[in-house]
């Protein structure tokens, strides 16, 4: 079954990063890259409810490019719209900007495994990105790249092909090898219940 739907699913398009424009959490220092993002992290967190839990996803924050995923989801949105693929660059530009949008990295959410971060686009839509807790260089394999990649599998099909209220998967990464320097899910944020906090 899920062989069959494997050949359904669009390929998730890796992009390589533009360096012009673009805002990171890139330092010229490594080892100062990893202390500083992750302080910044922690200190935009922390007025936002985090807990003592948070300290299990530092590894991977320090390592990825969180606000990067303004710039994916903004692509990813305006992809197939009429005028994503204009002759004319000012055009093309006037598009993405109707599609602008934010990630809150105050309004961070966890549970056991996974980080979850809220992107508002300037019309209201909202997303969530998803990064799994041992998305680091030195943790992630083949088994988490396969348990994610079947996590938004089962995501789709139980969408399709049930009443149930699931999440519409925007696009995803199960390796560290793209923009953001981590596995993530991007998906549409739907009102739910959080099992995490009991209610």
């Amino acid at each position: 079954m899920l062989s069959k739907m494997s050949s359904a699913i669009p390929a998730v398009q890796i992009v390589p990063p533009k360096t012009s424009g673009e805002v990171s959490l890139e330092l010229p220092n490594p080892k100062a890259q990893r202390s500083n993002a992750s302080s910044n992290i922690d200190a935009e967190t922390e007025g936002a409810g985090a807990s003592d839990e948070m300290h299990k996803f530092k590894a991977v924050l320090a390592q990825a490019k969180i606000k990067r995923a303004a710039r994916l989801a903004t692509r990813i949105r305006s992809q197939g719209t009429k005028y994503a693929h204009s002759d004319s660059g000012a055009l093309r530009r006037l598009h993405r900007l109707r599609f602008s949008c934010k990630v809150m990295l105050t309004a961070a959410h966890h549970g056991s495994y996974n980080v979850l971060f809220t992107i508002r686009f300037l019309d209201g839509v909202q997303w969530l990105l998803k990064i799994p807790a041992n998305g680091t260089f030195d943790t992630w394999d083949e088994d988490s790249a396969q348990a994610l990649t079947s996590e938004v599998l089962t995501m789709k099909l139980i969408r399709n092909n049930s009443p149930i209220s699931v999440p519409r998967i925007f696009g995803f990464s199960a390796t560290t090898a793209n923009e953001l320097n981590c596995p993530y899910i991007l998906m549409e944020r739907i009102k739910g219940i959080n099992l995490f906090c009991g209610g």
